[in-house]
C-alpha cells in the first residue's frame, strides 16, 4: 500500500502545494500504518510541555 499512499499524497501536493503524512504503530497487528491527510483539514495537537 505504500506506493498508493505516496501517489495519493503527491496528487494532493500538486494541487495544494503540500502534503501531510502520519505514521502510527499498530500494536495489535505489529506494523506501521501510513496515512495521508488533506493539508487543509490537518491540525496537529502538540503536547503542553513542548515535546
Amino acid at each position: 500500500m505504500l506506493p498508493l499512499r505516496l501517489q495519493q499524497a503527491e496528487r494532493t501536493a500538486i494541487l495544494l502545494g503540500d502534503a501531510v503524512y502520519t505514521l502510527a504503530w499498530d500494536a495489535a497487528k505489529g506494523w506501521v500504518l501510513l496515512s495521508t491527510w488533506d493539508p487543509g483539514t490537518y491540525f496537529p495537537e502538540w503536547p503542553e510541555d513542548g515535546e
